[in-house]
């Protein structure tokens, strides 16, 4: 490549990345190995994607179980709640619990077709298992203001994970008992 092209793709020798490309191309060329720092802050970087963790049939340690779902931990969701349905909401964030255990995932949902904010809530696993669950019912009087089509301020939802990790998925458990429908994605 020539120096003019290398400006023109935007690496030119002066800018960091170019002086990085254009030593990584006289490292090659020369055949040596990268410096051992390199190597060693890749093996000690955090992975990108966090890894799947298997459900072990019991709630988060230390997070109390909704007793609706006392039989759900480590089923699969898709086997339990067959049904599909339709919900507007979303997946506000993740916070520290209010007793101090763990953290806390929080949200809002409305079960379109029945018309009611929505009571039931799972956590799903990248596996397909249910791995935490938690109620709604808590006033969110920002839904309403935004939504005038929602009338009712008790969309507010919350699922105690205490330490688990992500990726997780969270549905809404429709009215119907047996469907349900996606909010959001939870990656850490």
């Amino acid at each position: 490549m020539k120096k003019s092209q290398f400006k023109l793709a935007g690496f030119g020798h002066q800018s960091p990345i170019g002086r990085g490309v254009a030593a990584a191309i006289l490292l090659l060329a020369a055949g040596c190995s990268p410096p051992q720092w390199a190597s060693k802050k890749e093996a000690e970087a955090p992975a990108e994607v966090a890894t799947v963790q298997p459900a072990s049939g019991k709630a988060p340690e230390g997070v109390p179980a909704p007793d609706w779902a006392a039989n759900l931990y480590g089923k699969m969701a898709a086997e339990t709640f067959p049904g599909k349905g339709a919900c507007v909401g979303n997946l506000d964030g993740v916070r520290p619990a209010n007793d101090g255990i763990g953290r806390s995932v929080f949200g809002w949902a409305w079960d379109s077709a029945a018309k009611t904010s929505m009571r039931r809530f799972v956590l799903v696993n990248g596996l397909g298992q249910v791995v935490a669950a938690g109620d709604g019912g808590w006033v969110r009087e920002d839904v309403p203001r935004a939504r005038p089509d929602i009338p009712d301020p008790k969309t507010g939802w919350v699922v105690r994970i205490g330490d688990l990790v992500g990726p997780f998925d969270a549905f809404g458990v429709l009215s119907d008992g047996t469907s349900l429908c996606r909010l959001g994605r939870l990656l850490k």
